[in-house]
């Protein structure tokens, strides 16, 4: 939400941009390590809901190990793609080459599982049946996370938070992992007193090293 000019009455600042978002590849990670039951050994919450498998299984070869390794490194990978400021720095399109833009965007393009590895094993429409359920419902726009803790998000935004990024964790659960990106759990997001306090607890902390 942004605006040209202040607007009467208006409390959310006119120059205030955030995004709030739950990035697919992030998603897609989390339903395969669940439903292929590997990297048990990264500490995770429990997602809420839990997705259901459908027809994903995990593919005999190579081994749960091997497929364990991947997913850690490109969990890790997806992460960093965040600290290190991934995405496309935008320009005057009547100076961009066509060719060139075409690599620039597979060079920001954050790691995804189905890039590295394909989709054998993932039952698609299961994947994003879970997904569907982890969209925001519609709602009156003051009815809205960020609205209902508007306070502490304008406070957190002065403090350079501008990216919020969501994750269905069935806890409590916020981090600030650089000076822009929050992430929280879509149980804190969904509580307007836990996202009030994570928001809180965001200001002036610094970015929290490892992955979330």
């Amino acid at each position: 939400m942004r605006s040209v000019h202040e607007l009467s009455g208006e409390p959310w600042p006119h120059d205030m941009v955030i995004s709030v978002d739950q990035p697919n590849n992030l998603l897609t990670l989390l339903f395969v390590r669940e439903v292929w039951d590997i990297a048990r050994d990264v500490d995770i919450p429990a997602l809420a809901p839990p997705p259901a498998p459908g027809d994903s299984m995990r593919p005999e070869s190579p081994s749960p190990d091997v497929w364990s390794e991947r997913w850690v490194d490109t969990w890790n990978a997806a992460w960093a793609w965040h600290v290190d400021g991934g995405g496309i720095q935008y320009r005057d399109a009547g100076r961009i080459d066509p060719q060139a833009a075409l690599a620039e965007l597979a060079a920001h393009l954050p790691p995804m599982w189905e890039t590295q590895y394909g989709s054998e094993g993932i039952d698609r429409d299961a994947l994003w049946q879970w997904m569907r359920t982890l969209h925001d419902v519609p709602r009156r726009l003051d009815e809205a996370p960020e609205r209902r803790s508007l306070s502490d998000l304008i406070e957190a935004w002065r403090d350079g938070i501008d990216s919020i990024i969501v994750l269905p964790y069935g806890i409590d659960f916020s981090r600030r992992i650089t000076s822009r990106h929050l992430v929280v759990s879509s149980t804190t997001r969904d509580d307007p007193a836990l996202y009030g306090q994570a928001l809180r607890r965001a200001v002036g902390a610094p970015p929290s090293l490892g992955t979330p």
